[in-house]
């Protein structure tokens, strides 16, 4: 299997710390990656490097077999920390803004949000909106404009149960689809549904990376891991 996204001996260092050290990972093609860690694992971090907020103190990303670069930003989409969206536009006006932004065009949008349970929705004012209506809009959109890649931090946040059945719903569709999906998250009870690679994270280092299988009991792994390397867990 290809992974569509690599790392080789990433790191960086803030304001002299190491906040990642010589990360090595191996994104699958069209699968559901998650990466998950405790808080100050590094997490945030990695994804802002990934997605091209920030650059790496040293190592090298990268894209379908070839150094990243910003023109890959046509086919990646990304959700990392809070959305950005402009309050004083509706749901349509960000939708169209963002694609014409990035320039590229969009043939899933109706599907999209009708996933994300949005509805009547399009023409309201983003100001109006709930912390859970922002963050479905900001998944959505991640995945406007038909992206290879999308990256998602923490998508759950301030989502109901209804939301995260809804987010679950879309991930399994775009995967489908043949999109490749990078998650950061918590909720280890949601990464069980829906990984296919997981990773572990901690004191900025990668300390696990696997297929994930069904049947493993995620949470006993997780804390496993953490503790063999010395690591004190949430």
């Amino acid at each position: 299997m290809n992974d569509i996204l690599t790392t080789k001996e990433l790191g960086t260092n803030f304001k002299h710390k190491r906040v990642l050290d010589q990360i090595n990972l191996h994104v699958p093609t069209g699968k559901i990656y998650c990466i998950m860690g405790p808080n100050g694992a590094g997490k945030s971090t990695l994804l802002k490097i990934i997605s091209g907020i920030e650059k790496p103190t040293e190592g090298v990303v990268t894209f379908k077999d070839k150094n990243w670069k910003r023109e890959d930003l046509k086919v990646i989409g990304s959700l990392i920390e809070e959305p950005g969206l402009f309050d004083n536009l509706t749901v349509e006006e960000n939708i169209k803004l963002k694609l014409k932004l990035h320039r590229v065009e969009n043939k899933n949008q109706e599907q999209i949000l009708n996933t994300l349970g949005f509805g009547d929705h399009n023409q309201e004012k983003v100001k109006g909106f709930s912390t859970g209506m922002r963050q479905r809009l900001g998944i959505a959109l991640a995945f406007m404009g038909n992206p290879d890649l999308v990256i998602l931090d923490e998508p759950t946040n301030g989502l109901d149960t209804f939301g995260i059945h809804e987010l679950r719903e879309l991930l399994m569709l775009e995967k489908k689809q043949g999109k490749t999906i990078i998650i950061a998250s918590h909720m280890l009870s949601e990464i069980q549904k829906v990984a296919d690679r997981i990773a572990i994270l901690g004191d900025g280092k990668l300390l696990l990376e696997e297929d994930y299988e069904p049947e493993t009991d995620l949470e006993e792994l997780f804390i496993s891991t953490l503790e063999k390397a010395g690591i004190k867990h949430d």
